[in-house]
This record gives C-alpha cells, sequence and structure tokens, in this order.
C-alpha cells in the first residue's frame, strides 16, 4: 500500500514536469548577443570627462564632471552653490556601463571629510538606471527612471575645472 502510494506520487509529479511549459519557446544561438558596431561607438562616445548644470527649484545651483574611464569605472565630482558661495562638493567613484539605450551606474565609494567611504554593496541606492534620450559625441542627454528627473551633459577636454560660479 505504501509502495502504491509512493509510485503515485513519483508519477504524479514526474507528469507535472513534463507538462510545465518551458520560460520561451524561441531556440537563441547563444546567451548573449556580440555587441554591434553602433553600441561599441557609444561605449567609446560616452568615455571621457563631461559636464552638466542645472538651476535647483530653491534657486541654488548644481553642476557635476564625470569622467568615464573605457575600463567601466567613473569618477562623478559635483559642488552645490547659492550667491556665487559653494556649499557642498562631493566626490564619488563607482562603475559605469550602456546597454542599448539604458546607462547605468554602481556607486562603490565616495569621499566624505576627507576618508574614502565604502558603499554597502547590498544597498539598492547606489544603482541608478536612467533612459538615454540622446548621445552625440559633444552632448549627453538622459532620464533618471527613479523618478523622471532631466539631465544634460556637453563633453568637454580632459583636465577641465569647474567654471567660475560668477558666470552663471
Amino acid at each position: 500500500m505504501r509502495f502504491q502510494r509512493i509510485s503515485i506520487v513519483i508519477i504524479t509529479l514526474t507528469i507535472a514536469a513534463c507538462s510545465t511549459p518551458l520560460t520561451h519557446h524561441e531556440t537563441v544561438e547563444g546567451t548573449k548577443p556580440e555587441l554591434d558596431q553602433h553600441a561599441l561607438e557609444n561605449w567609446h562616445r560616452l568615455s571621457g570627462t563631461w559636464y552638466g548644470f542645472q538651476q535647483q527649484i530653491d534657486g541654488s545651483k548644481f553642476e557635476w564632471i564625470v569622467i568615464r574611464a573605457l575600463d567601466g569605472k567613473y569618477q562623478f565630482i559635483s559642488r552645490t552653490y547659492r550667491d556665487n558661495e559653494s556649499h557642498d562638493m562631493w566626490v564619488e567613484f563607482g562603475e559605469w556601463g550602456l546597454a542599448e539605450s539604458i546607462y547605468f551606474v554602481i556607486t562603490k565609494s565616495w569621499v566624505e571629510n576627507g576618508e574614502i567611504v565604502h558603499a554597502d554593496m547590498t544597498d539598492p541606492y547606489g544603482r541608478s538606471a536612467y533612459e538615454v534620450i540622446s548621445l552625440t559625441d559633444s552632448e549627453f542627454h538622459y532620464r533618471a527612471y527613479s523618478d523622471g528627473s532631466e539631465f544634460k551633459m556637453i563633453r568637454v577636454e580632459d583636465g577641465f575645472k569647474f567654471p567660475d560660479p560668477a558666470l552663471f
């Protein structure tokens, strides 16, 4: 009797497993396609030094410089100022990537009180994804998936420094 019940359970599970639909019905050549020429060009296009500037709702001004290396590492430097005086400086380091129309960053560390602080890599807050609206050799326009904020950056020369706030 016990053997019959075990046999019935095994047969039932076998039939159920055989009737489970596959997750995808098409066959594929591999697990990841090769990058096309456009994707490679955009990777190289986005590397280098870029600068952005925005007026904030509270009247302050925010500007940032991003230096992206071809190996996927980045440095982000920003400052906020009001009445031509700098109030906040921020420097962070991490990894960046570009997959078709998705630009993403993973913050790995930042500078706080002159010390490098390593990010908690289990905290999803340090990961951000953006929709690429446009990318040319001289301008990058993107939108945050998290809240829809849009940003524009222009390519600048390596070694670029923030301009004098009085110019804005």
